[in-house]
C-alpha cells in the first residue's frame, strides 16, 4: 500500500487534473484524489492509524451519494475495486478487501 500511497502522491503532483477513478460516473482527478489523503494522513496518523486507513478514508469520503446509501460492505468493496484500479499500473499488486473492511 506504500507504493500506491507514493503513486496517488505522485500523480496527484503530476497530473492534478487528470481522473484518478469514477464512481457512479462521478470523476475524482489525482490532485483531488492526494489532498483528500494528505487530510486524511494528518487525522489517521495521529490516531496511530497508517497510511492505509488515510487512502481507506479518502476513498469513502470521496464516493458520490448515488453509492454512499450502500451497506457497509458494498461500500468496502468499492473501495476495493478503487484500490485495484488505483494499483493497476503495479502488477496488480493491491490492498485486499479483508484490508479495507
Amino acid at each position: 500500500m506504500i507504493d500506491l500511497v507514493a503513486q496517488i502522491d505522485d500523480r496527484g503532483r503530476t497530473a492534478p487534473g487528470l481522473t484518478a477513478l469514477r464512481w457512479g460516473g462521478e470523476a475524482v482527478a489525482h490532485g483531488v484524489l492526494r489532498e483528500r489523503v494528505i487530510a486524511f494522513d494528518r487525522v489517521v496518523s495521529d490516531a496511530g492509524l497508517s497510511e492505509t486507513a488515510a487512502v481507506t478514508a479518502a476513498l469513502l469520503s470521496l464516493m458520490p451519494e448515488s453509492v454512499r446509501p450502500r451497506e457497509p460492505r458494498g461500500q468496502a468493496e468499492l473501495v476495493a475495486d478503487a484500490l485495484a484500479w488505483l494499483g493497476r499500473d503495479r502488477g496488480g499488486r493491491t490492498a485486499t478487501l479483508s484490508s479495507v473492511v
